[in-house]
């Protein structure tokens, strides 16, 4: 497989886009780069002896939103993507497989999934990939976007942090996946902490008493 051929392809349908207004141009490519990448070591944790879907799980990731502005996304890009890439995948079951996994990636729900291992992976790096370092990242553009302050910023964190963190971490599939959003919710908040005290211009573990 020509990795770089691909990345290219994705680059040239997702790089120059402003899915979101509020995030950087080509969120969407960096986006699912990140997810290609972290389903992978989902597996790797997960299925250490098998990576046999790996292939086609690194597709999915690249481009599950490259149907982004349409809706359902996921449906249109799971129609998206054969398109793309007919040129450069010869595996007509692989783009099947691959599509999918982006037809289902935002279909998750409580309980026992039914869809296979693989669709569960990427569901899974999608959703913490909007967590930790890049919830930090996603929460400094916005207020940036809309004229916010850092107060702003960690004022909101603070009071909702815990409640998106109860939102969603019922809807991962794999215990790890669990944990690691945890980790990386902790992450954030930490951050936050010091950021509201530094907004004030004070110095945390420094502070004289008053």
């Amino acid at each position: 497989m020509d990795w770089a051929a691909i990345d290219e392809r994705a680059a040239k349908l997702m790089k120059t886009r402003k899915a979101h207004r509020e995030r950087e141009r080509g969120f969407v490519y960096y986006h699912g780069k990140r997810v290609a990448n972290s389903a992978l070591e989902l597996r790797r944790l997960i299925l250490p002896e098998d990576p046999s879907g790996d292939t086609a799980l690194r597709l999915a990731g690249m481009f599950h939103d490259v149907g982004k502005g349409l809706s359902p996304h996921a449906q249109y890009g799971a129609v998206i993507l054969p398109e793309a890439v007919k040129d450069l995948v010869d595996d007509a079951e692989l783009i099947r497989q691959a599509a999918q996994m982006i037809a289902h990636h935002g279909d998750r729900q409580i309980g026992e999934s039914p869809y296979d291992i693989w669709t569960q992976l990427l569901q899974d790096a999608d959703l913490l990939d909007h967590s930790g370092s890049y919830g930090v990242w996603m929460n400094a553009q916005f207020y940036s976007y809309f004229d916010g302050c850092m107060t702003d910023g960690a004022k909101f964190h603070s009071e909702t942090s815990e409640q998106y963190y109860n939102d969603n971490v019922d809807l991962l599939n794999f215990d790890i996946s669990k944990k690691i959003f945890r980790d990386k919710i902790d992450a954030e908040q930490a951050f936050f902490m010091r950021a509201a005290l530094e907004a004030e211009g004070l110095f945390p573990g420094y502070c004289a008493l008053r």
